[in-house]
């Protein structure tokens, strides 16, 4: 009997522990959200960590051959592009020297995932897959994404071929601002224009699971890019807005399906938008510190508003402020004048800045405020009183010689004179 019992322990230790491992094995290992606007990380998993894009690989190749390429140029087909890619490579089967617009090679490239196409497209750039993937490779690190390594256009697997989630989504996020881009990815379906070589190809249809409105959710996925292989699983990068204009990207790496892809896409995108919005830290009037005048504290405002994309608890948030006053040179003070300046960072990056402005005025002692003219001295005020009746009683004494003269003087002469005449 305690054999049988100990067997059931056993077996259900066992079961315990393949349940655990099955609940691990579900969960993305690695993934970010950015907001489009500020660029800042809203939520993340290990989004540092080296991961294999596989063929979000081709988000990168289609800006870099978007900012060295015109949209109506043809590209053409060379025999490496035509020849032979590993066993289960997507390719749209492109012969050799065939001509294709490259704005058609852009949707075979990001809505097919076209492995052949990617290659086109680097030798037509940059002569050569080894010279487009330095290109590329050059490109990323200028836009931010300074963990990022490829070695080819397309994603299939080289272990020196390497990103981060992070820097997905910092390519993304800057390829999106291309509207070239940005339309094809956002595309269900498109039908490619016929070649010298081929009458018609097959209607290309975007893998994307979750692009357009989904059910439960008020927000609209409007791109990105799927992508697997063996050793990279299945990676998603997703960009969505929801119904206020907001736009984040969202990166989920490494998951064992593509419906967990989608699923873990969607939860994410969904808490980012639930649980940040744009969120007023200061209002023009708030008092934010005082000011030292002599024995006197002044009372400083803010004079604008400075608003951010912030956790709605606010006990999340992690911002410094920084305040610095101006002291020198200053003796009056009026309401409104700038004594400052107020800075706020968030995760050392600077949101906003406005001036403190006095909500007081402030006179040292001896100053009188009179009508808007500053009298300094009581000496000062007797004498400017004594200048002023000084002159008053000149005046006075002109205007009676004058008045003496006329009345006494030149009339009683010309009196005389008409009666002489």
């Amino acid at each position: 009997m305690k054999r049988l019992i100990s067997i059931i322990i056993i077996i259900f230790l066992i079961f315990t522990n393949i349940t655990f491992v099955s609940a691990e094995d579900n969960t993305p290992f690695s993934y970010v959200v950015i907001d489009r606007s500020t660029g800042d990380v809203l939520l993340e998993k290990n989004a540092d960590e080296t991961i294999y894009p596989a063929s979000t690989t081709k988000i990168l190749t289609a800006i870099v051959a978007l900012e060295n390429a015109g949209l109506s140029s043809y590209m053409t087909t060379s025999k490496v592009a035509s020849g032979e890619l590993e066993a289960g490579a997507v390719r749209l089967g492109l012969l050799p020297n065939e001509k294709m617009q490259f704005y058609d090679l852009l949707h075979a490239l990001l809505l097919k995932s076209a492995n052949d196409v990617a290659i086109v497209i680097a030798e037509n750039i940059a002569d050569s897959v080894e010279g487009f993937a330095e290109m590329s490779n050059e490109f990323a690190k200028s836009i931010g994404a300074v963990n990022t390594h490829f070695t080819n256009p397309h994603g299939l697997h080289d272990s020196e071929h390497y990103t981060t989630a992070y820097d997905l989504a910092v390519i993304t996020s800057y390829a999106l601002k291309n509207y070239a881009f940005s339309s094809v990815v956002s595309k269900t379906d498109y039908t490619l224009n016929a070649t010298d070589d081929h009458v018609t190809f097959p209607r290309l249809v975007n893998s994307n699971p979750i692009l357009g409105k989904n059910d439960g959710y008020d927000f609209l996925i409007t791109g990105v890019k799927t992508g697997y292989t063996s050793k990279a699983k299945y990676v998603l990068v997703s960009s969505a807005r929801n119904y206020d204009g907001r736009e984040v990207v969202c990166v989920v790496t490494g998951c064992e399906t593509r419906l967990l892809s989608s699923q873990y896409s969607l939860k994410l995108i969904n808490e980012a938008f639930n649980n940040f919005s744009i969120q007023s830290i200061v209002k023009p009037g708030d008092i934010v510190t005082d000011y030292l005048a002599g024995s006197e504290s002044i009372p400083l405002a803010s004079s604008k508003q400075v608003d951010y994309l912030l956790p709605k608890d606010s006990q999340k948030w992690q911002i410094s402020k920084n305040i610095d006053l101006y002291y020198d040179n200053v003796s009056i003070i009026e309401k409104g004048d700038i004594l400052g300046e107020l800075t706020y960072t968030y995760e050392d990056k600077q949101i906003g800045q406005s001036y403190l402005v006095a909500t007081e005025e402030f006179l040292p002692s001896g100053i009188v405020k009179e009508h808007d003219v500053q009298l300094t001295d009581e000496s000062l005020i007797d004498k400017s009183d004594h200048y002023i009746w000084f002159i008053i009683s000149v005046i006075w004494v002109i205007m009676l010689i004058v008045l003496f003269y006329i009345l006494y003087i030149k009339k009683p002469t010309e009196q005389r004179s008409r009666q002489n005449d």
